[in-house]
């Protein structure tokens, strides 16, 4: 798990698992700076941040689905949001709000067409789902799996 420290950005990460004590601060360059959003994977083993000053996002740990391999083209964007999923992450680009993902299933299977050009202000990532609020307000759980492509609205949305 990590969290941010309120008066100074600081970032903290807490692991219980010694197999993860590499994961669980941020890489030595960035350890001192301030930070504005983090989410860990859930397994513990990968970390994504964005740093408050320059929004530039920053991942690391394991990357067994490429979980934390950010789309060469989004590497140097100003970002606003991040969550890590077990297989993949997600992240709202500051200046569009367009969503990114990467990791398994490919970006081209995580956003669905009629979502590509959507504006976002927050996402969850999570199995074969992105549940999110969109900028017009709107709050969706859009499922992705290999056959089936439908979505949810707030009442199946209940993992933020």
């Amino acid at each position: 798990a990590c969290g941010i420290l309120r008066d100074t950005g600081i970032l903290r990460c807490f692991c219980d698992n010694p197999s993860t004590l590499s994961v669980c601060s941020a890489p030595p360059d960035d350890a001192s700076k301030a930070w504005s959003s983090v989410s860990a994977q859930p397994t513990g083993t990968s970390v994504c941040g964005i740093l408050r000053d320059t929004q530039e996002l920053r991942c690391w740990g394991d990357s067994y689905w490429g979980e934390i391999d950010i789309p060469a083209g989004d590497r140097l964007a100003a970002w606003s949001h991040v969550h890590l999923s077990t297989q993949k992450g997600c992240g709202i680009l500051a200046d569009s709000k367009l969503l990114r993902c990467w990791g398994w299933p490919s970006s081209r299977a995580t956003i669905p067409a009629d979502l590509v050009d959507a504006q976002w202000l927050h996402i969850h990532t999570g199995g074969g789902s992105i549940c999110g609020v969109l900028l017009t307000g709107l709050v969706l759980l859009r499922v992705t799996q290999l056959f089936t492509d439908r979505v949810h609205f707030l009442r199946d949305c209940a993992l933020f």
